[in-house]
């Protein structure tokens, strides 16, 4: 029973500690063989022995395996950035499976580097300038006589262009340059100054419109000729005649005649009385333009012998009294 048990684990542990792989290695190891040699007195007798020497044995054996690559470091990327390259360092061990019993070690190296690509986003790109290109000229500020110009030139952030969140470029995309022009000297033809008053004569009349007469002198500086140009051209005396005091004349108001009214006479005969109205209007003429009024009253009364009158060579006449007649409707006596 103990020989079975003993049978037992030599099996399971051949098993666990030495499995098959179906290979058969030679190897050199010590073996034995019987001998014999003369001995005892005068070499007569032969003893055994066991005699070593080193011979070929055989054995169940198993060839050494790689594992899987592993990375245990990196160099660095040759770029931050717009794609770089580095090594990748790894390693293996021989132990998928190990080498048993003489079988092969693995072939080839434990260590390697392998070059990839890193860092391959783009790089941020910041603008430059490009170089200036001339653009346009202005015209001269002026015709003769010293001015300036100014040339633009132009410039464009694309040398290169910004990319990838670079910055633009810094500064202005246009400069101007100025350059004198026209430097010649310029003709200056001369013109008239403003005219200006000399004399003024006094209105004709104070009201009612006038006229009156003014004087006016101008000069040939503005501006004066120069260098070859025309003197001006035309008088330089002007005389005008103007309209003055064109209001209304003030009209003072005057009477127009008497107009006289006859009451009834108190007696029909033998001498009556009677009254007479007389009446006048400020209207010969009317007042106007601030003129002033007539003076005096506008009505009067007076008495008059009535039915006490004789004929009288065609007219009329009072007892003891000359001949009447009337003159604007105002009576007058006119002695015969």
């Amino acid at each position: 029973m103990a020989n079975v048990l003993l049978l037992s684990l030599v099996v399971l542990l051949a098993v666990v500690v030495f499995p098959a792989s179906g290979l058969t290695c030679s190897y050199s190891c010590t073996k034995y063989s019987w001998a014999y040699k003369s001995c005892g007195t005068w070499g007569w007798g032969r003893c055994g022995y066991h005699k070593s020497y080193t011979g070929t044995c055989y054995r169940t054996c198993r060839n050494g395996g790689w594992t899987a690559w592993t990375t245990y470091s990196y160099s660095t990327c040759t770029k931050t950035c717009g794609t770089g390259y580095r090594n990748r360092y790894q390693r293996r061990s021989c132990t998928n499976p190990s080498p048993y019993g003489g079988g092969k070690s693995c072939y080839g190296g434990s260590t390697q580097s392998v070059r990839e690509s890193c860092n391959t986003h783009s790089c941020k790109v910041n603008g430059a300038w490009s170089s200036w290109s001339y653009s346009s000229y202005g015209t001269c500020s002026v015709t003769c006589g010293g001015g300036t110009r100014t040339r633009t030139d132009r410039r464009t952030c694309s040398n290169p262009y910004p990319r990838y969140g670079g910055r633009a470029c810094y500064g202005n995309s246009y400069k101007y340059t100025k350059y004198s022009c026209n430097t010649k000297v310029c003709i200056i033809h001369g013109g008239w100054s403003s005219w200006s008053s000399v004399s003024s004569g006094a209105c004709s009349r104070s009201c009612g419109s006038g006229y009156q007469t003014r004087k006016y002198r101008r000069t040939c500086t503005n501006p004066v000729p120069k260098n070859g140009g025309r003197v001006c051209s035309g008088d330089n005396a002007l005389t005008t005649v103007t309209a003055c005091n064109t209001q209304n004349c003030p009209i003072n108001g005057g009477w127009s005649c008497w107009t006289t009214t006859t009451g009834s006479c108190s007696k029909t005969c033998g001498r009556g009385v009677r009254v007479l109205t007389d009446k006048r209007t400020c209207t010969n003429p009317a007042p106007q333009y601030k003129g002033t009024a007539c003076s005096g009253s506008s009505t009067r009364t007076r008495n008059e012998i009535c039915n006490n009158l004789v004929p009288c060579g065609g007219q009329l006449k009072q007892r003891g009294k000359g001949c009447m007649t009337r003159v604007c409707n105002v009576a007058r006596t006119i002695a015969l």
